[in-house]
């Protein structure tokens, strides 16, 4: 039964209301949507039934991706039959709860027609889409090219810039259309603005592609929709009928078209009452998607449009569910004063967002939540670790911890922890020293699996079977794990024989003779069945000869990994049976060119008992009882494009000039951009220590100097941790002013071989209440 606290109730009741609704981190954010669902259908919610209830046709939910529109709708089902709505449980699936891009494929399909466009078919694949677009570009340069004097400032820029890195800048822009509509008539030299129409050339190349295939991208869905919202009024009044309530999930995180989409129809500055009614839910402070064109200033921008106009309101939702109070005090000790302070020192700016204080809900445990994972300096000098070794002691206190966490089988169960990296440069390092411990271990990354090892390994086995006198396929078979030949032995053959390498080598003349004869014999018998049977059919062949799963099962959990990409990409082949080898290394290629993104097969699901490593930006919406935030002392890494884009300009540096003496409107924009990034590692750091429910560990920080990144800012605010001992406790002090203490672990040499050993009963205790 849904019992909404009072400032959930304040969100569920105002449904006659705009609003816009501050859900801090743990604060029950899906749990207010699925009230306000409920109450607006005329279900009784805290004793209080709606008088005129809505259908579920009048709603409209939009979420941030297709797994939340699933959990919404999951938690929304399981409400109504538990308040015996039945028939209004079995409706949930056809509800229009869904992503922004379902929303707006749907108007786009239904009035096409009526916005002047033919019939939109097929939605391209993203990597398709980057095709599409890349051509456009480039048919765009050439056109300018062949066509002299058409576009100022385009020979200026190309004898400054080669073509293979224009396209992309052009690429990059051409996605942007809010900034191609805001930089029209800046003050931009030729060469940018040769950089900007191009990019409104090749826009307006694809929109004719894309109307004449009768397809449509994920950029021109949302463009499309907002256009067709301005442009036709009619469309525009007959959707405001229909929707009684539009709900926004996640937006912090949404661009200023999807804002432009929700005032469109609900038109909030009018004070209208015959539109639908806005609910905007999110938390500023947990915008970090910067990189994918969330933008933050959208939040601003709504706020103030309601505050100054009050035509609606800002509800925040005041109580935490998740966190123990001590971590919340700390959260207010730390992110809370970096979050309130400018990045440049005079006022909080629109990319900027205030902390918002939650109440706890839990009680107080009795030993600290909070605690500091530090790296002592080496003995000898007294000076900070270097990165490695940093990383390597550091990694080795965290293994240390979780097995005093989970020691004698009564602790923490391992899939209530979790290691959260800001980047994936050193997740080798903490992979190795848990699984070292006997840590069972799973890193969930994002990454493309056509880019991984094994698939790789695979691709290059067909290259070679197709042609075995290609050498550079034929030498990195050797190498690979289907043969596993010694470094001096593929010099040896390349030394000493004559190309083709396969062809011409004297397999007895050679070191590995045996392993060489094995793999000229293997490779003979796939070559006469290259076009006798499917590509799918001649790696599992391979695969079976060769060993190689058995040496992927020797790799732990990232063989296992590797082992379900092999299964994976031969699932891949499977559709592709009347395909010739050569065409399936072309598509494949051009399936790596265009950027497609098949995402690795998940080898756990959230209910296998493993420790998760994964990003911050991947741990969003997610908590466990035991979080470290590591590598904490990673800088960013400065960026070297000489493009620089900001939101309403865009600036093109000198091409063989440093950074530091570039000109000064350059330095200028970088100079803005910078303190953007800074303002949005604070809020990455608000999200990473709000993941914890029971206990925080925040590892990594040097002692000895040379602190940068999140560590820099922690031992600004805790200057005693440069010379805390292990065991020693710092206070910290939350909004209500009240002491709390954290412990200090410095992680030592023998942290590891110690933790092993450690016997059930003396392990330090979680603070669980």
């Amino acid at each position: 039964m849904i019992t909404p606290r009072p400032s959930q109730w304040d969100v569920v009741r105002a449904c006659d209301e705009h609003v816009l609704v501050e859900a801090g981190a743990g604060t029950g954010k899906t749990a207010t949507v699925v009230a306000r669902i409920l109450y607006l259908l005329g279900v009784e919610v805290c004793d209080a039934v709606r008088p005129d209830p809505v259908t579920l046709g009048d709603i409209v939910a939009i979420t941030f991706t297709r797994q939340a529109a699933a959990d919404l709708k999951r938690d929304l089902r399981a409400a109504l039959r538990e308040r015996g709505r039945r028939a209004e449980a079995r409706q949930v699936d056809l509800a229009r709860i869904g992503t922004i891009h379902g929303f707006c494929s749907d108007l786009v399909r239904e009035h096409a027609l009526r916005a002047g466009r033919p019939p939109v078919g097929d939605v391209l694949e993203e990597g398709e889409a980057l095709a599409w677009a890349e051509g456009c570009v480039r048919d765009e340069l050439l056109l300018a090219l062949e066509t002299p004097g058409a576009l100022p400032g385009l020979p200026a820029l190309l004898a400054q810039w080669e073509t293979r890195k224009v396209e992309p800048w052009v690429l990059r822009l051409m996605r942007a259309p809010v900034l191609l509509a805001a930089a029209a008539g800046g003050d931009h030299v030729p060469e940018e603005n040769a950089l900007l129409e191009l990019a409104r050339r090749a826009g307006a190349r694809l929109e004719r592609r894309l109307a004449a295939e009768g397809k449509i991208d994920f950029d021109r869905m949302i463009a499309w929709t907002r256009d067709l919202l301005r442009a036709e009024p009619g469309v525009r009044a007959r959707l405001q009928r229909r929707i009684h309530t539009l709900i926004i999930d996640e937006f912090q995180d949404t661009d200023p078209l999807q804002q432009e989409i929700a005032y469109l129809l609900a038109d909030p500055l009018s004070r209208r009452a015959d539109t639908p009614r806005l609910m905007l839910v999110g938390d500023p402070k947990q915008s970090i998607y910067r990189f994918r064109g969330a933008d933050v200033t959208v939040w601003s921008r709504v706020l103030h449009d309601f505050q100054a106009t009050s035509c609606g309101r800002l509800l925040p939702l005041q109580d935490n569910f998740r966190s123990v109070p001590s971590i919340l005090s700390f959260v207010e000790a730390t992110a809370a004063r970096w979050l309130d302070t400018p990045v440049d020192g005079a006022a909080l700016r629109d990319y900027e967002v205030r902390f918002a204080a939650v109440a706890p809900t839990r009680p107080e445990p009795e030993a600290p939540a909070v605690e500091f994972l530090l790296v002592p300096p080496y003995p000898e000098t007294g000076k900070a670790r270097r990165a490695d070794d940093r990383r390597a002691l550091e990694a080795a206190g965290i293994a240390a911890r979780l097995l005093e966490a989970h020691a004698g089988g009564a602790g923490v169960p391992w899939k209530d922890m979790a290691l959260l990296l800001r980047t994936w440069g050193a997740l080798d390092v903490y992979r190795s020293a848990l699984e070292a411990a006997g840590i069972p271990v799973y890193a969930l990354r994002d990454d493309d699996f056509l880019e991984t090892r094994e698939v790789l390994d695979l691709v290059l086995a067909l290259e070679v079977i197709r042609d075995p006198r290609d050498d550079r396929a034929f030498i990195g078979f050797l190498r690979s794990p289907f043969v596993g030949l010694r470094d001096d032995t593929l010099l040896a053959i390349a030394c000493g024989t004559k190309q083709p390498y396969a062809r011409n080598i004297a397999a007895d003349a050679v070191p590995e003779a045996e392993r060489v004869a094995f793999a000229l014999a293997l490779l003979g018998e796939l070559t006469q069945l290259r076009d006798r049977v499917p590509a799918s059919a001649l790696l599992g062949e391979l695969l079976f000869r060769t060993g190689y799963l058995g040496h992927l099962a020797q790799l732990g959990e990232r063989g296992a990994q590797a082992a379900l990409n092999v299964r994976r990409f031969l699932q891949l082949l499977d559709g592709q049976e009347d395909m010739s080898i050569g065409e399936v290394l072309r598509a494949s290629a051009e399936r790596r060119e265009r950027g497609d993104r098949v995402p690795q097969a998940r080898l756990y699901g959230e209910q296998d008992d493993v420790v998760l490593i994964t990003s911050v930006h991947m741990a969003k919406g997610l908590d466990w009882r035991v979080v470290v935030y590591g590598d904490l002392a990673r800088g960013e890494n400065p960026d070297h494009d000489r493009l620089l884009v900001g939101r309403t300009r865009i600036r093109l540096g000198e091409p063989d000039t440093d950074g530091k003496e570039q000109p000064p409107r350059w330095q200028e924009l970088r100079a803005q951009l910078a303190l953007e990034d800074e303002a949005e590692e604070k809020r990455v750091a608000y999200v990473a220590m709000t993941r914890a429910k029971d206990l925080l560990i925040l590892a990594g920080i040097p002692q000895g100097g040379a602190a940068r990144g999140t560590a820099a800012g922690l031992l600004a605010l805790f200057p005693d941790l440069e010379k805390a001992a292990d065991g020693s406790r710092i206070p910290f002090f939350g909004r209500a002013a009240d002491q709390r203490t954290a412990t200090v672990r410095v992680s030592a040499p023998d942290a590891l071989e110690a933790a092993a050993g450690a016997v059930p009963g003396q392990s330090v205790p979680l603070p669980i209440p």
